[in-house]
Order: C-alpha cells, then structure tokens, then sequence
C-alpha cells in the first residue's frame, strides 16, 4: 500500500485517495503506435500476463480496500479493469476516453516522420494539438468534467461536511478515509495531475500498468487539489 503521508495541518480537508492506473499494453502499444479513441484496441497476449502479476503488486491496494473503480469505456481499460479487480464495483466515464489522435491515429514514428505536419508537431515538443484530430483543449475539458463526476460521489462518501480536516485526522480517522482507482489512459492522467497536482503534462507520464496515487484535497475555499503524489511502480525500478 502507498504509506499516508501529512506534511502539515492546513485547514484542508481529505475526500478520499485515488490510485490513477495506466491501462495494459495492446500490440499498437508495444509498436509505439498513437493508440487514441479511434482505436480500441484489445490488450496483447503481454499486456494481459504483465496485468494479471499486477495484482500481487505491493504499491495497488486490495480489492477489499476499494469502494469503487472508474474507468475509461475502452476496450483496453476495461480487460485492465476486470483483470486487476474483477470483484471490485465498476463504472465507466464516457469522458475518460482517450484523445483521438487525428491524422496520426493508428501510425508510430516511422510511418509519420517524412510527414510536415507530423515534423511540425514534433518541433513544437508535442504540445500542439493534432492534425484532423481533437483539440487539447477540449480533450482536457471533458477530462475534467469527467473527474468532477468523481470527486462529487467521493463527497458524499466522506465523513464531515466537507471531508475530514488534516488537523483532526488520526490512525482512526484513516481508516475511514474512502479508496478508489481509475483505470484510464496516460493523457487522461497527465490531464487529471498537471490540473490539479502542479507540474507540467510530461511530468507525469507512465508506462502501461504503472500511475500514481494520490489525495484529494479541498482547501478551505472548495478549491480541488491533488496532493501527496506517489508513483505506482516498483521500488527497484524507480529512478
């Protein structure tokens, strides 16, 4: 399990910890394809066996410590889903699918890199958004939205009015504090994190399988925050 970690006793309050997980590897993966919402893929062979060791991995909580899993409706994410915590109780948020990647959609590098317009992007450092496809801004809006539906049910799970304040919270009270994960694609996690957590968009890349963990936080004027942030890896691979 990710250790609890309280650096201070700011007049916040804690909604819950979220454990943010890449989906499994699918073959357009492992060939460094742009997988986005056009392609729904299944996971490969790999991707299932490296997903179901998973399961004994000591940074991802216990089915019996979730009291819910979100995720993407994509096909990749759901086989994820169903393979990590296929006792866990699933709901799918339409607004969590990955970003359809336009004229890239499909291709990888070697395919793209006599394209202008794929130089063109790749000049830019990734940032811009994609030819024919969707914009990043509103990939990142429906992100969002799609987080807010989740943080509204967590408030209603939350002991408190408005969640437990830092300054109270003891062994006890941790306990009490609701778990769930998401199972979704890395830009629905880069999007989540850099809104919320600080930091720019790649700085919160992942391979397949890996995410981070995190709390949810309102401050004392209901603004959202994401704090705490633990990679979900192994120790020995980190760097």
């Amino acid at each position: 399990m990710v250790r609890w970690k309280i650096e201070d006793a700011r007049k916040w309050s804690c909604l819950g910890r979220i454990f943010f997980i890449r989906h499994g590897a699918t073959k357009g993966n492992a060939q460094g394809r742009y997988i986005g919402s056009a392609s729904d893929e299944d996971l490969s062979m790999e991707g299932m066996l490296a997903v179901k060791a998973l399961r004994h991995a000591p940074y991802l909580p216990a089915p019996s410590q979730l009291l819910k899993l979100y995720m993407s409706p994509m096909m990749r994410c759901r086989q994820t889903a169903g393979l990590l915590y296929p006792e866990v109780l699933k709901e799918s948020i339409e607004d969590w699918r990955e970003i359809y990647f336009g004229r890239f959609e499909g291709h990888n590098y070697e395919e793209l890199k006599t394209d202008r317009a794929y130089q063109a992007w790749i000049d830019g450092g990734g940032e811009g958004d994609f030819p024919e496809g969707e914009s990043r801004a509103a990939f990142r809006e429906r992100v969002l939205r799609g987080f807010d539906r989740v943080v509204t049910e967590m408030e209603t799970w939350t002991p408190g009015e408005r969640g437990i304040l830092l300054e109270s919270i003891d062994e006890s009270s941790k306990r009490e504090i609701p778990n769930v994960a998401a199972v979704v694609h890395g830009g629905v996690i880069m999007t989540i994190l850099s809104a919320y957590a600080g930091g720019g968009y790649f700085d919160y890349q992942c391979a397949n399988g890996e995410g981070f963990a995190c709390l949810i936080m309102l401050d004392s004027g209901h603004g959202l925050h994401l704090t705490d942030l633990v990679p979900l890896r192994l120790e020995e691979e980190k760097e």
